[in-house]
């Protein structure tokens, strides 16, 4: 957002028109002259400024802080003609961020406290928007780079990770969470392909940024909330499993050093697994969240958080009461003496929607662990 906000000072969103954006123009206006070089350069920079800032807002759940995807943004995705056209690469990287920025302007339109449309409005919508990906696989999939082919199966995922979202329509909501099952078993998959070259995603996640760490925390949260639900019946446990364990091994081989990011969030995710796989024994559900205004993130946040607050109540009275949290001792959902630690206990959440000051949920401790995993 920084660097967007930055672009449009200097007015890089109107790559034809430099001279309108000096800062002292009174002195420079006769003599500024810019060539078509500098003209395409200032476009491109636009469309990187675009696609990186959808990339973070999308990952965190937040909204555009800023007029992204303008007509500029338009017409080299459209067109790419002249000032306009853009490499190959960066064109269809920027197509598939548009479309993700379209997703998530679309569902934070709603007149309530979440900013989500209405049930019936959202579902309609969210058809529309699959027609829409379905239409741009079509025109640009057998032109799609490698890393824009993640890119697209990453679109398709955000897109159905809405459907964890509560609604009242049964049917198209487990519809919709099943496609997101499988949009996420599709990117790792792609992402754990190795050709016999070596060449794939999996012997460069060592290098890969951390979207692509995030990427892949998504996609294991998805695994893990819909395998450990009463939707398994629909889909191939053993095959989950198996993906699943790729997933944490992947993230794992994203690690550079003991102790850093990757690695916590491997073990982070396996010791998920075995809460939610407990829990699921315990009392089968459907997968359900309780954070609902982080938009595409809302399921990563309150998978996160669930854990956050069941680990901080697991460690006894002292540490519990330090957070403003009920105690385990009184069977408020904490650890039982058989060694049962779900972590999607029903009264351990409802006592963090019904607590009245809910601010120890953004403490110092849980902001920093979070920040340092996601970011």
């Amino acid at each position: 957002n920084i660097a967007v906000t930055s672009a449009i000072q200097l007015g890089l969103h109107r790559p034809e028109h430099p001279k309108e954006f000096l800062a002292r123009p009174s002195v420079q206006y006769n003599n500024f002259m810019v060539n078509e070089r500098e003209t395409s350069e200032r476009m491109r920079t636009w469309a990187a400024c675009n696609i990186v800032s959808n990339c973070i807002t999308s990952d965190f759940g937040h909204g555009s802080a800023g007029p992204c995807f303008d007509w500029a943004i338009d017409q080299a995705c459209d067109n790419g003609l002249g000032t306009y056209s853009l490499p190959s690469e960066m064109r269809h990287c920027l197509i598939i961020q548009r479309f993700c920025y379209r997703v998530n302007k679309a569902m934070m339109t709603g007149a309530n406290s979440t900013g989500l449309p209405l049930e019936h409005d959202r579902y309609l919508q969210l058809m529309l928007l699959e027609e829409e990906l379905n239409v741009i696989e079509q025109q640009l999939g057998s032109q799609l780079s490698e890393i824009n082919q993640l890119r697209h199966c990453e679109a398709r995922l955000y897109l159905n990770l809405y459907h964890f979202l509560d609604s009242s329509l049964a049917e198209p909501r487990r519809n919709g969470i099943l496609k997101a099952y499988s949009a996420a078993s599709a990117l790792i998959t792609r992402i754990m392909a190795s050709p016999s070259d070596g060449g794939g995603w999996y012997d460069r996640l060592l290098y890969a940024p951390l979207h692509i760490f995030r990427l892949l925390c998504t996609a294991s949260i998805v695994l893990l909330t819909t395998l450990n639900s009463t939707y398994a019946e629909y889909l191939d446990s053993t095959s989950g499993k198996l993906l699943f364990n790729s997933t944490t091994f992947a993230i794992r081989r994203m690690s550079i050093r003991e102790g850093d990011g990757p690695e916590r969030g491997a073990c982070c995710m396996a010791e998920m697994w075995n809460s939610f796989e407990s829990s699921f024994r315990r009392a089968p559900q459907e997968p359900r969240i309780r954070i609902k205004a982080r938009m595409a993130a809302s399921l990563t946040y309150d998978t996160f958080l669930r854990r956050h607050i069941y680990t901080a109540a697991s460690k006894g009275t002292n540490a519990a009461a330090d957070k403003g949290l009920p105690t385990p001792a009184s069977g408020d959902g904490g650890p039982s003496n058989d060694g049962d630690t779900g972590l999607m206990s029903d009264c351990i959440m409802d006592y963090w929607q019904d607590y009245p000051n809910p601010s120890f949920i953004w403490d110092d401790d849980f902001s920093t662990s979070l920040a340092d995993l996601m970011a």
